[in-house]
């Protein structure tokens, strides 16, 4: 405001407007203004001068001449703003009769006294208060809802926990991002039992009726609904978006006109023309909890006769509104409409549509989308028992590619019945399907030279179905990067798309070549654009299972790029999503990556936590992790023990990890180039890591060697070099790391310039990523110190007492005390505070 005479603050009801002009009132106090506070109210518009009748003086309140109380009033004002700077604080001022509006407008005009007006979106507001943003130089402030993410936060913070991911989209949805309607909600799902905590996360068990107060804040406009507006209300609510056509034929158009006059319908633009929709979400929730199974039977059938099933969406309402109300007879309906459900992304709708189709008519056409759906909720026990009864069919039937992929993997992964599995294979021996689907297997179980020697095959095939050239083709992009040939890996992966664009198996694509990206230390920008592309067009249709998965691969390239909080929020996204819904059990990879972030950042607390979470996660796993989880849970693991001060159980990990590592080389590469940064000696990987990256040629791997084998021999200056090739690629954590043992190797020679321009570059890159928790930095750091003052150093910086760091190193308090005097006098700070701030930076 210090720039305008005053701001008018515009929104929907609830969406904060009050709550803002409380703060901005109470930011003016504090700042030596004097703050009149006026609520307008509908019971004093009727009345000259309501609302602001306490800022009036008696006799000018009791004047019949308006004009002389406007001037006897705003000289009153004017001269009390002559103690104080003065500021007007008026709540609803749309509701202001036309005197109290014209005052207020003088008082900015005339009186140089500020005003602070909240209005409410969408409603008459009187001239004079339109002038005080159009004329009057106040400052307009449109308030817009809560974006998903925002609104997201704000359920969780009202839950007190992480919410699943559907269920926050549905309280997201039905709130508009409206923070009070939000509140609401989800205080009438906690007060109904329908908002339940399960494994940790909130989740929606059944529908959440609006409560009435929630619904008087809208309007009473629902319980002053005629008969015919109701039924008019009601065919929009069960099939919106509806054209005009539609209603005219269902004779529910002038209804429709009245209900759109009072905002109860709103129209709407689509590829297809204007439609109707309900004007606020919370009404068609309210609506549909008010009606009675007879009034929607008949709103159905009324509709059902109108819609043409081959219409855009009609098939997927008509077989629900069937199954609504028990007419099953329709299986081809039933069939064709839980397809559309899990191209849609709906996997509960393609449950109830699917069952019923399969207690009809069991066979595979119903058995394949009822499994997809059950195990997409987490129901792997019944996908199975679906799948196994219609066995012989699928041996003779086109979707045997499906039908292998779907059961096997879920026997393996999320049943952990790998023998049933193989067993499975060989009973439907149908290739390529059975190929791709073994291949699958071996490459989940680290068998990757095999893996991807038989989806080569599958893709060399010209007789492969679209979806085996899918799996098969994501299996090849991941497995052979890994194993050191990523730039073949993506080369596959681009014939594929150009083969199979609108084909996706359950990773995608985009993910994959990102990684593959990531380690050929090449194209890196391009192919992580693409990804967040894929997951925004992911997240938006719904698909969550392939959207975290997305949401994985994003959060473990964030980690290196510095983007830290990126890679936080990349991996609780995940988290949502995969909560009801992990048939890989992914789960654990996200904790871990949310541990790797957090670690590196210095929060060493919620390292911890994240990283238990993981582990907890993976001991209630029913089968053996998968390579990907495997492999960010030994990153982890090594990260957080570094960050807590015990490098020597950190290098120890990240050793035996690499040692796991099988075909999976560069994960090995990786893996000890971990063991490099987190302090260990180069002279142990420079030679092992030289070997993988003169064996794969990967852009990544020979980075790796060169840095191990320039910390070997002390170059300083190559290693500026590597940290300098890291930040090209956008990897500025290792370009950190790399600058930092730069300085550290500079400082035993004789160039002082060139050991400052490493310090400062890597205390640059440090800043810009909140880095905190580096040990190269502190290392860095360090290397004035002798051992003994490291370690003691170190504990410091971890929150020791001296008794406890006396107990810890096996030496007397006085002799710890003469360690960390020294350690803060060699390194320039003033106190153990200060030491372990620049050894550690903030912890949390």
């Amino acid at each position: 405001m210090r720039q305008h005479a005053g701001a008018v603050i515009v929104g929907e009801a609830g969406i904060g407007k009050s709550h803002v002009a409380r703060a901005v009132a109470a930011r003016l106090r504090t700042r030596g203004a004097r703050v009149e506070h006026v609520l307008a109210t509908e019971a004093a518009s009727t009345v000259p001068f309501g609302a602001l009748a306490g800022l009036l003086e008696p006799a000018s309140e009791a004047s019949g001449d308006l004009l002389d109380v406007l001037r006897t009033a705003g000289a009153r004002l004017a001269r009390l703003a002559r103690g104080a700077p003065l500021a007007v604080v008026v709540d609803d001022a749309h509701r202001l009769d036309p005197a109290s509006a014209a005052l207020l407008l003088q008082l900015v005009t005339r009186h140089g006294i500020r005003v602070l007006a909240t209005v409410r979106a969408g409603v008459p507001v009187p001239d004079a208060v339109t002038s005080l943003w159009k004329d009057a130089g106040l400052l307009r402030i449109d308030l817009q809802p809560l974006t998903e993410d925002a609104a997201a936060d704000v359920a969780r913070e009202l839950l007190g926990g992480p919410v699943e991911h559907a269920t926050r989209r549905w309280l997201c949805d039905t709130s508009a991002g409206n923070p009070l309607y939000l509140r609401e909600l989800v205080r009438a799902g906690l007060d109904s039992s329908s908002l339940v905590q399960q494994q940790g996360h909130w989740l929606r068990v059944k529908p959440i009726a609006p409560p009435r107060r929630l619904l008087d804040l809208l309007d009473e406009r629902l319980d002053s609904l005629t008969e015919d507006e109701r039924r008019a209300l009601g065919l929009v609510v069960l099939a919106e978006p509806v054209s005009f056509e539609l209603l005219a034929r269902l004779g529910a158009l002038d209804a429709a006109h009245a209900l759109e006059s009072r905002g109860l319908l709103a129209a709407t633009q689509t590829l297809d023309g204007t439609r109707l929709r309900v004007g606020h979400p919370l009404y068609g929730e309210a609506l549909r909890a008010s009606l009675k199974a007879t009034e929607a039977r008949a709103l159905h059938a009324e509709l059902a006769a109108q819609l043409d099933p081959g219409g855009d969406g009609h098939r997927l309402r008509l077989a629900a509104w069937a199954v609504d109300d028990g007419q099953l007879d329709d299986t081809a309906l039933l069939l064709a409409a839980a397809e559309d459900a899990l191209a849609a992304f709906d996997p509960q709708l393609a449950i109830r549509l699917a069952g019923a189709a399969m207690a009809g008519a069991p066979g595979i056409q119903a058995a394949l989308p009822l499994a997809v759906a059950l195990r997409t909720v987490g129901r792997f026990a019944e996908a199975e028992q679906n799948l196994a009864v219609v066995e012989d069919e699928a041996r003779r039937s086109a979707r045997v590619t499906a039908y292998l992929f779907v059961r096997a993997t879920n026997l393996q992964w999320s049943l952990g019945r790998g023998q049933q599995a193989r067993a499975l294979l060989a009973r439907i021996d149908v290739k390529p399907s059975s190929t791709v689907v073994t291949a699958a297997l071996l490459s989940s179980e680290g068998r990757l030279g095999d893996g991807v020697a038989m989806a080569q095959e599958v893709l060399a095939n010209p007789g492969t179905d679209r979806l085996a050239q899918a799996i098969a083709g994501v299996l090849v992009g991941h497995d052979l990067a890994v194993s050191g040939d990523p730039a073949t890996a993506l080369e596959v992966l681009d014939k594929v798309q150009r083969n199979a664009k609108d084909v996706e198996s359950e990773w995608p694509r985009a993910a994959v070549a990102a990684a593959a990206a990531f380690y050929a230390a090449e194209q890196w920008p391009a192919r992580i654009g693409a990804l967040r592309r894929r997951h925004a067009e992911l997240r938006a249709a719904g698909d969550d299972a392939r959207a975290s998965l997305c949401e994985l691969a994003l959060a473990h390239l964030a980690v290196p790029s510095g983007d830290l909080d990126d890679a936080r929020r990349y991996a609780e996204d995940a988290i949502a999503r995969l909560a009801f819904a992990d048939p890989r059990a992914m789960a654990p990879a996200a904790y871990a990556k949310i541990a790797e972030a957090h670690a590196i950042a210095g929060r060493v607390e919620a390292a911890r936590a994240a990283l238990r979470s993981a582990h907890e996660m993976l001991e209630r796993a029913p089968t053996h992790p998968h390579p990907v989880v495997r492999h960010g849970v030994h990153l982890a693991n090594a990260a957080v023990l570094a960050a807590e001060g015990e490098p020597g159980a950190a290098q120890a990990g990240a050793l035996e990890a690499a040692t796991e590592a099988g075909e999976a080389i560069l994960n090995e590469a990786e893996l000890l180039h971990l063991f490099l940064r987190v302090g260990g000696a180069a002279d142990r990987v420079a030679t092992r890591l030289q070997e993988i990256a003169t064996a794969t040629g990967a852009g990544m791997a020979e980075l790796y060697a060169r840095q191990a084998t320039a910390a070997r021999d002390g170059d300083g200056i190559e290693l500026l070099e590597v940290a300098n090739a890291f930040e090209r690629i956008g990897a500025r954590i290792l370009a950190a790391e790399a600058a930092a043992q730069a300085g550290v190797a500079l400082a035993a020679g004789t160039s002082v310039d060139a050991r400052r321009r490493a310090e400062a570059y890597a205390a640059r890159l440090v800043r810009a990523c909140g880095a905190n928790g580096l040990t190269a930095v502190s290392t860095m750091h360090l290397s004035a110190l002798t051992a003994r003052e490291q370690e003691a150093a170190r504990l410091v910086a971890r929150g020791l007492t001296n008794a406890e760091i006396a107990a810890r190193m096996s030496l007397s308090v006085r002799t710890v005390e003469s360690y960390i005097y020294r350690a803060t006098t060699k390194l320039g700070v003033n106190d153990r505070g200060a030491l372990a701030g620049l050894l550690a930076g903030p912890r949390s």
